[in-house]
């Protein structure tokens, strides 16, 4: 089986990358789920995922329903993450934890102004937030006018060399629309962009290659994730 080589000695000056992991993503038994991007162009990544029927069928239908992806601000849009957070009590057949379901009004509390969008002090280690929206006008976050709803989203950090998804979750509502296939694909053209945030960034990490069930392993595979193990370099 493949390697996914974790840079820990980096020229920022961070605590090194493999912390962000756990030893039990180490673990060599247990492969990630892993989308190489070392190499390769955004044509060459967005054609493999797009592959398989299942995939573009998807696409297609989330995008023909109106959904759009792209970067927010995390603490702009607390309301809807809760709203997302609970609309399930379960996933993948297991009852969504209390840290999810659990979730007092204090905590749907957006910030008292809206928030720009943070620019990262380390361009190799930051937290970073992808969302499905649906416009709807005069939607709102607590007192702020925002005319659009989070109905799905990835919240992600950058470690060295890898993009790791922390957090990916849609709303039980609109999953039938194939909202995370998109969600997942139009994260990609980003972390390929080159950018002071994504420059370097050789693979996206969508959690262990088998955990939960089996649709969502067959979900890894259609978009183009392979099993790898990760290991420090």
């Amino acid at each position: 089986m493949r390697e996914f080589v974790l840079h820990s000695i980096l020229p920022c000056g961070c605590v090194p990358a493999t912390s962000s992991f756990s030893k039990h993503y180490m673990d060599r038994t247990q492969p990630s789920a892993i989308l190489d991007l070392n190499g390769k162009t955004l044509e060459e990544v967005q054609h493999k995922m797009k592959r398989t029927s299942s995939v573009r069928h998807n696409l297609n239908k989330a995008t023909r329903a109106g959904f759009v992806v792209h970067r927010f601000e995390w603490k702009n849009f607390l309301w809807d993450i809760v709203d997302v957070n609970t609309s399930m009590k379960e996933r993948q057949g297991q009852r969504m934890g209390s840290s999810y379901l659990d979730q007092s009004v204090e905590q749907r509390r957006p910030a008292n102004t809206f928030l720009p969008m943070e620019v990262p002090a380390c361009p190799l280690h930051h937290a970073w937030s992808f969302g499905v929206f649906m416009p709807k006008p005069g939607h709102k976050q607590g007192e702020f006018v925002v005319d659009e709803r989070l109905v799905a989203y990835i919240h992600g950090r950058r470690s060295g060399n890898l993009a790791h998804m922390s957090m990916i979750l849609g709303h039980g509502e609109f999953l039938h629309f194939g909202i995370m296939s998109l969600l997942v694909y139009e994260t990609v053209p980003w972390l390929l962009s080159g950018s002071r945030e994504t420059q370097g960034v050789e693979g996206y990490w969508y959690g262990h290659w088998v955990s939960g069930l089996t649709t969502l392993q067959d979900m890894k595979r259609r978009l183009g994730f392979e099993p790898m193990f990760l290991v420090q370099g």
